[in-house]
């Protein structure tokens, strides 16, 4: 599962792997990214993947 900031229209859809999820504005969600849906809501701007802290880059100290 990644998770996902959405930005599209209010929502409620259901998914393989991920259920019945309601798709709020601005809210963050749960999905497999391998999903066809998950997959066309991405190509269409309303799914942004969230970068996890694990994969943000070090902070420079000046």
């Amino acid at each position: 599962m990644t998770k996902f900031r959405y930005d599209g229209p209010l929502a409620s859809v259901t998914i393989a792997d991920a259920g019945d999820v309601v798709l709020n504005p601005g809210g963050e969600v749960d999905l497999p990214a391998d999903a066809d849906y998950v997959r066309t809501l991405v190509a269409l701007g309303h799914l942004t993947p969230i970068a996890s802290a694990e994969h943000k880059p070090a902070k420079k100290k000046d």
